[in-house]
Parts: C-alpha cells; structure tokens; sequence
C-alpha cells in the first residue's frame, strides 16, 4: 500500500507505516500507535484516516492534541502530507482541530453538534490519569465514534499499568480491568534490605509475561529507532562529571540541609512521612538540584553572567559547545533543561556573554518567550542561521529540530520518558539529510555535579553514596529498566 486516498503525490510512507495502516484496519479502526519519538507518527496517524476514508469506513476525524501542538500538526501534518480540508471544530472539514484543554471543557456539545466518525489523539499519554478530566472526555469521545487513532512515544511513563487508561479510550473492550487489577496481575514488589537502620529498597518487576502479551496483541502498534533500518542517525551518548568549587558546594550543601530533626529521624529509620514532609523534602530537593547548575540563587552579590562563570558545570558546558563548534562546521546544538530558574536563565546570560547567536524554547512568558519567538527560534535554528537552541520542557513534545547534531543536556529528569522525548527532538527519522548517511550521529552529553562533600539526607534516600545528578539519573535509569522490560512484552505480542 504506498498511495492512500489524499496522500500528496510525493509522500512515500516508509515500512512501518505502511504496517500502522495494515493494523488500524485489521482492528476495525482502532489502534494505539505506540512509535518511538522522531519515527514519523503524526504522518502515520493521518495516513490511517486517509486509508480509512479510502476504504469509506471515515468521513470526519476530529483531532485532539496539546494546545501547543496545533500549530504542529495542522502546518507540518496535514497541510505537508495531504490535499484533505482542515479547520477548527465547527467548520465541517476532513479535520477538525483542538486542544485538549478546550475539548474536556465541553465534550457532550462538541461530539453532539458534529457528526464525526473518527478521533485522533496526539500525545494521548497525556490522558494517563484515569480520574482526570481529560481521559474521561476523550473516553466518552470513543464511545461516540467508529474509529479511535491513539499517537504517543511515550505509551508508558512510571509504571507498566500506565498502559491501561490508554486502552479504555482507544480499546475499551480490552481484558486488562483497573489499573489496580493489571498491578496485582502484571506486576510483583521485591522488597530488599539495606541493612540496619536503613530504608528497605524495593524494584517493580513484570509477571505472567506470557498472558500479559496475549492480551496486548492486537491493541498496540509498536514501533522502536531499531525498526527503521535506515533514516534514523545514529545515537553517541557520554556522561560528563564536573566537580563543584568550594562556593557551589557551599549553597548544594545549605539547599539540603534544610530538613528538620524528625523529618531526618524518618527518614534513616524508613518511616512514612506524611505529606507536607513529603513536599517539604521535594522543595529540599528542587533546589538542590539548582545548586547542582548554578550558583546564582544562593548569592545575592552574584548575577547571571558570574553564575555562569564561576559554576563548574556551566562553563564545562559552554567550553564543550565552543570546542564543538569550532570543530564542525555543520554542527547544530541543543541544549536541555528542566529549570527556568537555575537553569535556562544562566545558561542564557552565558552563551549571550560568549557571544554565541541562540535562540530560546521556553514555556510563555518565561526569559520573555512568546509564540512568536518561539516559532522563530526553531526556525532560525533550523535554517542554520543560529547554530544553538536552548530549550526547557515547554520543547519537549512537538518541535523537530532535524538537522541537530549535538544534545546537551544539563540535568536530568527523574521520569525516563521525558528525557526520551527531549532528546527525539533532535533525532528525528531522515534528519541530518545534508550529511552523508554513514556521518548522521547524534551526539548526546549528559552532565553531573559532583558535590565535594556527601550529605546524609540524600545518601540514606538513596541508600548509597551519590551526588543529586546522579541520584536522579539512578531513578530515572530503574524506571526505564521497568520500561524496557514492558516494551519486551508489548513487542513480543506483535
């Protein structure tokens, strides 16, 4: 199947989109495309409905998505690949366009007052809460039409029962119950001992694998980087430990230890704690990871522009990026983190006091970011007149920057998927196409502070001597041995 009804003439869907398409129609139109992030699946998710409408079993898809994303997709989905008619909800198109955030406001007026026969949800993960708003509103959405596209790169986040709030809305009839009932089906807790006065350390692992596949076949379309043969760049991942000076030390060490005695006490002995210690000790945490990039916060007599001097991690960074650059003439470089405050704003006043050209994607009204700058950032880093973009979570989903050669990322997220997703936003299927196929790489640097001095707090969280770099990056590294093992199953099942 390489043409489908209002395919540009010119689009070529590649093999595993060609299979997406076979699997939306074995399974009576519906499907959760689960593609790994950058492998092209906002284009198989429309070649699907196209299919669909081939095959008269479609006339009208309305489509949900982050607000963010609209844009996205309509201009670089839609409008790229198709002749078919697009517009808002109310405008009697192929595609109806809207947010997620509208949608769940009013769902029973907007599946009423439109005669659509298909729903396409982009990022569905995002209805992963089966108590929000937003997974029961496309939940009744699905029992309102014929065919349900479910698009995602991230189908699981924290936990293998993250899949089922996925299937209610995509395959109700789905055999998996609660979340609860996959938990105690699925999933066992291993329970180990650290030793006297210590927290016990548990793992999450998968069980009756054999049956979990059975019930997965035919609900989940999975594709991974490895399924492209080609197109893909290849991935060169480093990890970068830079030591703290004495005066960053000094603010990482004030930053934890904020915690009170009992508080404390719980804590060595394994003791729950309730929950405003438990945010008590996320507010520890959260700035001491913005020690860990920058000293800024902690001294009033120090500005942006020193922050970046005189912080080790930073100024590695910003020498790594000058060294890069001065070395490929083609490079184009991303830089990542997960803080505006103690993150993206020294990281701006650094390249700015280099005098390296940058743009920034920040969440609105953050380092003065707007839809527009925004928009012009990812284009003038694109077009290659900026060889350096800074982006916060807000570009986490939904920007392609193809040509993109070197990732830097300043901190790490405790949730696997989310670093996943940042990094595809410069690993994209076909990116690099200016480069001979055999030097299409993606360089990824991962860096870490390493504290002069350990602290009790955080080495009886987590049960081991470790900096807050590493401690996070160790969370995020069980969650993704969980993740691994899941994908296993789910690819098993194919």
């Amino acid at each position: 199947m390489t043409k489908t009804s209002k395919l540009k003439s010119s689009i070529e869907l590649k093999e595993h989109q060609k299979d997406a398409l076979d699997f939306i129609l074995e399974n009576n139109g519906r499907a959760l495309l689960a593609h790994d992030t950058g492998t092209g699946k906002t284009l198989s998710s429309i070649a699907g409905f196209e299919e669909l409408k081939k095959q008269k079993k479609a006339k009208k898809a309305l489509v949900l998505m982050p607000a963010s994303l609209l844009t996205n997709f309509r201009d670089n989905g839609i409008k790229k690949f198709t002749n078919s008619t697009y517009g808002d909800v109310g405008e009697n198109k192929d595609y109806s366009l809207m947010s997620m955030e509208m949608f769940r406001r009013d769902p029973e007026s907007v599946m009423t007052d439109n005669e659509f026969d298909t729903l396409i949800v982009d990022e569905i993960h995002r209805a992963k809460d089966p108590q929000s708003v937003t997974n029961k509103s496309m939940r009744y959405a699905s029992e309102n039409v014929d065919n349900v596209i479910g698009v995602t790169g991230s189908f699981i986040s924290n936990h293998p029962r993250d899949i089922v709030p996925l299937l209610d809305i995509v395959s109700p009839e789905h055999s998996f119950g609660s979340q609860s009932t996959f938990g105690k089906k699925h999933t066992k807790r291993e329970v180990r001992s650290s030793g006297f006065l210590k927290p016990n350390v548990s793992k999450v692992k998968l069980k009756n694998e054999s049956v979990l596949a059975d019930k997965i076949k035919g609900k989940i379309h999975y594709v991974t980087h490895s399924d492209m043969g080609g197109g893909m760049p290849a991935l060169e991942e480093e990890n970068v430990y830079v030591p703290m000076s004495k005066k960053q030390s000094k603010a990482y060490s004030f930053a934890l230890g904020r915690l009170d005695p009992v508080t404390r006490r719980k804590i060595r002995n394994g003791l729950p704690v309730n929950q405003k210690e438990a945010s008590h000790i996320f507010s520890i945490i959260t700035q001491a990871r913005q020690a860990s990039n920058s000293i800024e916060p902690f001294y009033s007599d120090v500005d942006l522009t020193e922050g970046a001097k005189e912080t080790p991690k930073v100024s590695k960074m910003l020498d790594d990026l000058e060294e890069y650059l001065g070395k490929t003439p083609d490079g184009q470089v991303a830089i990542h983190t997960n803080f505006v405050r103690g993150g993206a704003d020294v990281l701006d006043a650094g390249l700015k006091d280099r005098g390296i050209n940058h743009g920034i994607f920040a969440g609105h009204g953050s380092l003065g970011a707007t839809k527009e700058n925004r928009d012009e950032a990812v284009k003038r880093f694109n077009s290659g007149k900026d060889k350096v973009i800074l982006l916060t979570p807000a570009g986490g989903e939904g920007v392609n920057l193809p040509d993109t050669t070197m990732f830097m990322t300043m901190d790490r997220h405790y949730n696997p998927e989310r670093n996943n997703q940042a990094i595809a936003r410069g690993r994209r299927l076909g990116g690099q196409s200016n480069r001979k196929e055999e030097d299409r790489k993606l360089i990824v640097k991962n860096y870490y502070s390493e504290p002069k001095s350990r602290n009790g707090l955080l080495e009886f969280i987590a049960g081991k001597e470790v900096g807050i770099d590493e401690w996070v990056n160790g969370i995020s590294e069980e969650k993704n041995r969980l993740n691994r093992d899941m994908r296993n199953v789910v690819s098993s099942s194919a």
